[in-house]
């Protein structure tokens, strides 16, 4: 394979997934919204099974939350620090990014 045929697949497959993952927000959110009108908690399709699945999330008290808060600006104060005196090394990373026309 050429590289330019590499980078153009490469191409065309990062613009797919960016389309199929808008794709699936809305049919999930249509699902779920049938899901819930028809009071359904399961289907099953020849290519596969749909289930709402539900997970625990912790809602804490605003106590908590204001805590979180300043902790966070406090370790944010401090890595602002070591990344002033050199106490903090910036590694940098490869990766690839995408521009789509």
């Amino acid at each position: 394979m050429e590289n330019e045929e590499l980078y153009q697949q490469f191409i065309e497959v990062s613009n797919k997934i960016s389309e199929l993952t808008a794709r699936k927000k809305t049919l999930s959110d249509m699902v779920m919204q049938k899901f819930k009108a028809e009071k359904i908690e399961k289907v099953e399709a020849p290519n596969g099974l749909i289930t709402v699945v539900s997970r625990a999330k912790w809602v804490y008290s605003e106590n908590v939350t204001d805590v979180e808060k300043q902790a966070k600006k406090t370790i944010k104060a401090i890595k602002d620090l070591e990344e002033e005196d050199g106490t903090a090394k910036n590694e940098p990373t490869e990766f690839l990014k995408t521009t789509l026309r």
